[in-house]
């Protein structure tokens, strides 16, 4: 698979015409770390707010295995916002945005390479660093705290914190 991989494959090509309203950092339904565990974690994504009222979602997908080259799949969405989504914070753009300034930033920073570790939960580092950097980069506003103090904690079904929260683990770039 091409990484990152466009769904629509035409995407990267129409891009430049999609303009970004916010960007959201959204917190999918929680599945356990391991079996029999009682503690859980989201799958945490980027989605781009278009302003024609769809979305792109950037999804870091991990390989099957730990510390091999995971995949960057960014899709076009007829819709804002998964209905699987349960914790999302929303980062207005700041300036005039569009999708292939997001794409572009990505590429030059290499954020389309990255790894995940043992644990397989380092989607939260990924979009962490990301958000941060759409925000140095001035494309959302914020004070850099937000996107940490969302991804460490786990949320619930019903977008309600739950108790305990896996340990944090980062991910390699490069």
């Amino acid at each position: 698979m091409p990484n990152p991989s466009f769904i629509p494959s035409t995407l990267l090509e129409d891009s430049k015409d999609l303009m970004v309203s916010g960007i959201v950092l959204a917190g999918h339904r929680p599945n356990s770390v391991a079996e029999g565990s009682d503690v859980y974690v989201n799958h945490w994504t980027i989605c781009l707010q278009l302003v024609q009222g769809e979305s792109i979602r950037l999804d870091m997908l991990p390989n099957s295995v730990a510390n091999q080259p995971a995949t960057l799949v960014v899709s076009r969405l007829p819709y804002p916002i998964s209905k699987y989504v349960v914790h999302q914070l929303l980062f207005p753009a700041t300036q005039t945005l569009s999708a292939r300034h997001i794409f572009d930033r990505i590429s030059e920073k290499g954020y389309h390479r990255y790894r995940y570790g043992d644990k397989m939960l380092e989607c939260r580092y990924w979009t962490n660093v990301v958000m941060k950097d759409f925000r140095d980069a001035g494309f959302v506003g914020g004070d850099g705290t937000e996107a940490y103090a969302a991804v460490t904690r786990t949320w619930g079904p019903d977008g309600v914190q739950l108790p305990s929260s896996p340990e944090w683990t980062q991910g390699t770039f490069g």
